[in-house]
């Protein structure tokens, strides 16, 4: 706790946590603020989110005022297919991919796990138009809409290139897997990626973790297919399309839309 004081008017700040309260005597009167400390992008910040109290740990991928879009990094929200039955839509280039709009996938992060948090997480939520992408593999660069995967947390280096081919709406949803969109604009739109980077900068992941996570991209090569972010210590960690959507052991890991001002948070670090 600490306190100012200026001038004539005597300000008082108290900091409790992440919450700046300030108190001005002008006379006799007491006048009272409070302005809570909000995280930046990059950032890890940790609350009691569930319905059972259990305090989850969160990586902020982009902050705009109160509203930040988080990424659960102490919780593996169990394992699912991306469908169970493979089910494809036409995305805008006119073809046919693996479709993410009520996928296994979705329902499980968007109405399972969506179910699970805290009352007051729910209301802060705030639902999102989300855009489901299909890249596929590519020898070399190909343009604005490639980017490099730079594989390097393993004594094994090499490049991976991936070109987004097109797209589609899903529309809105309160809790949803990640996108490779989403790890490129993390990575401020960089072209090179590296694979350190993401498991531990953007997922927190230990240097040991070797496990699968779904992705809610499709792959453009294969309809049956979607990506998903295959971590381990040989080759490294890497984006891959290895098992097909109706594989059910992949883990999910859910994000989110969230006005903070309400919720109680702490930053870490």
């Amino acid at each position: 706790m600490s306190g100012m004081f200026f001038g004539t008017n005597q300000i008082k700040k108290i900091f409790y946590g992440n919450t700046e309260i300030k108190k001005v005597y002008n006379g006799n009167v007491e006048v009272w603020s409070a302005n809570k400390k909000m995280p930046v992008k990059g950032d890890i910040i940790n609350f009691n989110a569930l319905a059972n109290g259990t305090n989850i740990r969160f990586r902020v991928l982009s902050i705009s005022g109160n509203v930040a879009k988080l990424l659960e990094v102490s919780n593996k929200v169990g394992a699912s297919a991306f469908n169970t039955t493979s089910k494809t839509a036409q995305f805008d280039n006119g073809n046919y991919y693996q479709d993410y709009t009520n996928s296994t996938l979705s329902i499980k992060l968007n109405n399972t796990y969506y179910n699970t948090l805290a009352t007051n997480v729910k209301a802060a939520i705030i639902p999102t138009n989300r855009v489901q992408s299909c890249y596929t593999l590519s020898t070399t660069h190909s343009g604005s809409e490639t980017f490099c995967l730079q594989v390097d947390d393993d004594s094994t280096q090499m490049n991976i290139y991936y070109t987004k081919v097109t797209q589609k709406t899903n529309g809105e949803l309160n809790c949803f897997a990640l996108d490779i969109d989403d790890i490129v604009s993390y990575f401020n739109n960089s072209y090179n990626i590296s694979t350190t980077a993401i498991k531990k900068n953007m997922f927190d992941l230990p240097d040991d973790d070797a496990n699968v996570y779904r992705f809610s991209s499709a792959a453009a090569t294969n309809s049956t297919a979607a990506w998903m972010y295959c971590t381990g210590n040989s080759p490294g960690s890497y984006i891959d399309t290895y098992y097909d959507a109706t594989y059910q052991y992949c883990y999910c890991v859910a994000a989110f839309n969230i006005d903070l001002s309400n919720i109680d948070f702490q930053i870490e670090g």
